[in-house]
């Protein structure tokens, strides 16, 4: 993982994504498709650490908002 994240203007949102990444890091089993392999480790990392729920869900509300200031 990088030493920070900086994709949101909200230091809480960057630190939620620098911790949902590391989860998934810790989850996910590749097997060559990207978009499975995600799917598949999101499942995993909300059944193992079920206390990134809400900051998994706080980081779709911010990508979904920022995605609709783009169309």
């Amino acid at each position: 993982l990088p030493s920070t994240v900086a994709v949101f203007d909200d230091l809480a949102l960057n630190r939620a994504l620098y911790l949902w990444l590391a989860a998934m890091a810790a989850v996910i089993e590749p097997t060559g498709d990207w978009v499975v392999d995600n799917m598949r480790a999101t499942t995993a990392a909300l059944q193992r650490f079920p206390g990134l729920g809400q900051r998994y869900a706080a980081l779709r509300a911010a990508q979904q908002a920022c995605l609709r200031i783009l169309v």
